[in-house]
Formats: structure tokens, C-alpha cells, sequence
């Protein structure tokens, strides 16, 4: 269990190299791997990170349902993941429903 969370958290590091080069097509194995081994060992906050990773790289491809999908579970538990995690998501997802012509929900949920 350990040997896959600390997988984790070292193929979430590649999430950011991958999303700093903006190499999409990079980021959506490396974030879905991470996301299949925080399940594996059972962190949650691991997890936020490959959700936020795979949901910012859909967004950018117009995948907004699939965006609105991966940021949901993160901003849906404030307390299971890392803050700076939580407010990415929050941004990612009040942006998804921006594009999708959501502007009262993405209003609160920037308000909460």
C-alpha cells in the first residue's frame, strides 16, 4: 500500500511537469495512473491531485463534462485533500461551468 502511494505522489510531480510544457496528451495517463494508485492505497488526497490534473487537462480540450466530473469530487470534499488542490479545483470547476453558460452556479460555488 505504501509503495503505491509514494508512486503516487511521484507520478503526480510528471502531472506537473506535463501540465507546465501544456502537453495535454501527457498529462491524461499520467493523472489517470495517479488517480488508480491513491484508489490502490487508499488516499483520497493523493487522488484530489490526479482528479484536479485529469479535470484541467479536459477543460482545456472542451471535455467539460469530463472536467465538471474530475474537479465535482475534489470541491465535493474540502477537508480530504490538500488546500491549494481544493482551491485549483475550485477555480477549474467554477470555470467549466462558465463554458457550459452556468454563471449562478459558477458564482457559488466560488462563494462557498
Amino acid at each position: 500500500m505504501q509503495d503505491d502511494l509514494f508512486k503516487a505522489s511521484l507520478i503526480q510531480v510528471a502531472g506537473i511537469i506535463h501540465w507546465l510544457s501544456a502537453d495535454l496528451d501527457g498529462i491524461i495517463p499520467v493523472a489517470s495512473l495517479c488517480i488508480d494508485l491513491s484508489r490502490k492505497a487508499g488516499s483520497r488526497e493523493m487522488m484530489g491531485y490526479g482528479l484536479y490534473h485529469l479535470g484541467a487537462a479536459r477543460y482545456h480540450q472542451n471535455d467539460l463534462e469530463a472536467a465538471e466530473g474530475n474537479f465535482a469530487p475534489v470541491v465535493g470534499h474540502p477537508y480530504r485533500n490538500y488546500g491549494e488542490n481544493y482551491v485549483y479545483s475550485v477555480c477549474g470547476l467554477a470555470s467549466t461551468y462558465l463554458a457550459q453558460n452556468r454563471p449562478d452556479e459558477a458564482r457559488q460555488i466560488a462563494e462557498d
